[in-house]
């Protein structure tokens, strides 16, 4: 006897869809589900990641819509594409960083971020890319790279000071630069 249990939310004009099918679930179950997202407010898929267990800020303001797809089974793990339209996330004592659109994939994993270009503040900018990894302890590549950037918006990004030749970190000025960050 092979049981089948699907699931599958209705509704044409949602900004959230999901789907659940689960086989042999007396016995050995094997199990998928997906979520599609329609200009779906960032802020809430923020908090239902939060909900789901994601270890990300608490005091992290976001804003704008994500669009896309995410299907999970236990063979491929989380996998998907999603794109974020006039996103923007701000720490507090930092100026946001704002992207007008930015590509996600979810694989291998992790989450990696395809180059975008990110306004820090009012009119800096910088191409971001990277990724960092869904399980702990969530390892983090990223590269930040600017014709332009003040020293002082790199907090921006959460992350820490970087010393420069073996001084202490710079809090003041501009960079030409391309810094590649990994925790």
């Amino acid at each position: 006897v092979n049981e089948k249990l699907d699931w599958q939310s209705t509704g044409t004009n949602s900004a959230f869809g999901a789907s659940f099918h689960v086989e042999n679930y007396l016995r050995e179950p094997q199990w998928n589900a997906a979520a599609t997202f329609q200009m779906m407010p960032l802020a809430t898929l923020f908090g239902i990641a939060r909900h789901m267990g994601a270890t990300l800020p608490e005091n992290l303001a976001v804003d704008g819509s994500v669009s896309g797809s995410a299907q999970y089974d236990e063979p491929t793990g989380l996998k998907g594409q999603l794109t974020l339209t006039q996103a923007s996330m701000k720490l507090p004592d930092n100026d946001p960083l704002q992207a007008a659109e930015a590509r996600l994939e979810l694989r291998d994993g992790a989450v990696h971020l395809a180059p975008a270009t990110i306004t820090v503040g009012d009119s800096q900018t910088a191409q971001l890319e990277g990724s960092v990894a869904l399980a702990f302890p969530h390892a983090l590549n990223l590269r930040v790279s600017s014709a332009a950037l003040n020293v002082n918006a790199m907090k921006s990004f959460g992350l820490p000071p970087i010393p420069i030749l073996g001084k202490p970190a710079a809090h003041e000025g501009m960079s030409k630069s391309e810094i590649y960050y990994t925790k």
